[in-house]
């Protein structure tokens, strides 16, 4: 789950979106930008609202685990390491087999930054909410 800064991001990129959606439609009144950016600032208004609600989906899932998340382990059973075409970092798809005393065993796909550690057999501290396998992997 995302922790704090992930959700301020969230909330912070939000908030852009929305000034920008707001600033390119007074520019087409007041300035001199033609009128179809001001379509582009419905677009930009959107995307605000979704990564503002994502905040808070990933709040909410936070506070869930917390409250009800049980601890479990998470081994790996499959690496997929990716090179992005764009230069940005590589990442890493990994499957995971997560279980715990009070958690029924299940697979998961965790996508993440890659680590040289992220090899098959590695295990990693999970916690879980097995009401729907909510998780999140702690020490990444």
């Amino acid at each position: 789950m995302g922790g704090a800064v992930s959700q301020a991001g969230n909330r912070v990129g939000g908030v852009a979106c929305w000034v920008v959606a707001l600033a390119l439609p007074a520019e087409t009144v007041f300035g001199d930008l033609y009128w179809a950016w001001s379509l582009f600032s419905l677009l930009l208004g959107l995307i605000g609202l979704l990564m503002w609600f994502q905040a808070v989906q990933t709040k909410e899932d936070t506070t869930r685990l917390q409250q009800s998340g049980r601890p479990a382990i998470a081994e790996i059973t499959a690496a997929e390491r990716g090179v992005p075409a764009d230069g940005s970092a590589d990442n890493s798809v990994l499957s995971l087999r997560i279980s715990g005393a009070d958690v029924p065993s299940f697979d998961a796909i965790y996508r993440c930054n890659h680590q040289e550690r992220f090899q098959v057999g590695a295990r990693f501290t999970a916690v879980v909410d097995p009401s729907d396998n909510l998780f999140t992997l702690r020490g990444m």
